[in-house]
């Protein structure tokens, strides 16, 4: 029998799945291969072979087994590369280790190696804000080129629960003013985890730091960030108009965090996983709610089921979301106009879950995993459906995470150039390469060990 030699122009398709060799009447078939490894595709279709790497440095704990990657561009001149480990976080910059003079730079964190692919970030400038569920969000804060801080978030007000409604449930002051004032509450109130967290009373509030009893706790009055005093105001009587903070090692802390509208927007504590909380408007460590345009809102979404907010992503028209239950996009109804307190629509855009894993944006198309962590989608608005869509773009390679039930996807990571491609990092430290480029039709995996 003859040996046939077909002609394959391309690659656009990528490497398929063994589910779907015997699909040639796929339209994309013929475009496809069965293996491509170590390879990456161009976005007109041909192959060349990956990058070699260098090595720089080795990891502080590489006795661990991994460390978390994580990029921080200050300008377009001073970009770093972060290394998340055990309790620490390293830097890189110009193809070598930062340091101060011959000491690697390096800053003390509360993070553990288990919590570090579990963190979300949002940058502004030189400061990355940072979320934990377990820990108060934090700030790492470049200072010089050689030098990084990492503080908690000292907001200049809030965010709150919502107000006590109870008239017979007072909170009595031993003070208006001052340091280590008590707090007595005529019912059970406090619990040792609400220290570090804050109570509003009345026109003041207090951050707590002594658990005495359910029902007496103690705390310093807080002054503004703006420099006026902090005064509750209250003549030292018992007062029904208090609040609990939101945020606290009793209520557990925001998971998700992004800029959007002017605002920092933070999302899905432990207990409140439905609720996005967003600062006031150009000041991004104030959470005063109210209800003028420019005032922090607090908003819970209403669903049949709890379903968490996995990670927040600005977009041109709405402010997205994924929770392990599907997609929603928060806006104000109306073209053009910004969220406020008064004005806020949430809809449901796909029943599709997320992982608690930071998406990546690539033009108007965000790309998440989903619950299963084997799956890649696209979410982007379809105009033959009028609505957005979160196609899965692992489809034809659903083998691209890894075979053993085991496998899955931990983190992923955009560039954008040469080409557009999203590295989708496996478990078992081979990477999965999607080159994506929508007007030329091409969806293409590669694996890269």
């Amino acid at each position: 029998m003859p040996k046939s030699s077909p002609l394959k122009s391309n690659f656009t398709a990528g490497e398929f799945s063994p589910k779907v060799f015997g699909r040639a009447d796929i339209a994309r078939y013929a475009n496809g291969a069965a293996e491509i490894e170590n390879f990456l595709i161009h976005e007109a279709g041909g192959l060349f072979s990956r990058p070699g790497t260098k090595f720089v440095k080795e990891v502080k704990t590489s006795s661990d087994g991994k460390v978390r990657l994580e990029t921080f561009q200050f300008s377009t001149s001073q970009n770093y590369v972060l290394e998340f480990g055990d309790l620490y976080v390293r830097f890189y910059t110009n193809e070598g280790q930062l340091l101060d003079p011959t000491n690697p730079v390096e800053v003390v964190t509360p993070y553990t190696i288990a919590q570090v692919f579990d963190l979300q970030f949002a940058q502004s400038a030189d400061v990355l804000y940072i979320v934990h569920p377990s820990h108060e969000p934090a700030k790492l804060q470049r200072t010089s080129a050689t030098t990084f801080t990492l503080t908690e978030i000292a907001f200049s007000d809030g965010p709150y629960l919502p107000t006590n409604v109870t008239a017979t449930s007072t909170i009595t002051p031993s003070a208006d003013t001052g340091n280590d004032i008590t707090l007595t509450a005529s019912v059970a109130t406090f619990t040792a985890d609400m220290v570090g967290g804050i109570f509003r009373v009345k026109d003041g509030y207090v951050k707590l730091d002594t658990f005495t009893t359910t029902t007496s706790a103690k705390g310093d009055v807080q002054a503004k960030l703006d420099g006026s005093a902090g005064d509750l105001n209250t003549g030292a009587a018992a007062t029904d108009d208090w609040a609990e903070g939101a945020w606290s090692n009793e209520n557990g802390f925001p998971s998700a965090v992004t800029f959007h509208e002017q605002r920092l927007a933070f999302a899905g504590s432990t207990n409140n996983p439905q609720t996005v909380w967003a600062s006031v408007v150009a000041e991004f460590e104030n959470m005063t709610a109210g209800t003028n345009a420019s005032d922090a809102y607090i908003y819970t979404i209403a669903t049949t089921q709890v379903n968490a907010i996995r990670w927040l992503d600005s977009g041109p028209k709405s402010l997205q979301m994924g929770t392990s239950g599907g997609t929603f996009a928060m806006s104000s109804g109306a073209t053009n106009v910004p969220i406020t307190p008064t004005n806020v629509i949430v809809q449901r855009d796909t029943t599709y879950g997320s992982a608690l894993i930071l998406p990546r944006r690539i033009g108007n198309f965000i790309y998440y995993v989903q619950r299963d962590l084997k799956t890649i989608r696209e979410l982007g608005f379809d105009f033959d459906i009028d609505a957005n869509q979160a196609d899965d773009i692992t489809l034809l390679a659903d083998h691209i995470a890894g075979t053993i039930s085991t496998s899955k996807f931990i983190q992923t990571a955009y560039q954008q150039s040469p080409n557009n491609r999203l590295w989708c990092i496996r478990n078992d430290g081979e990477i999965a390469v999607l080159t994506r480029q929508i007007r030329q039709e091409v969806t293409a995996w590669s694996r890269v060990k």
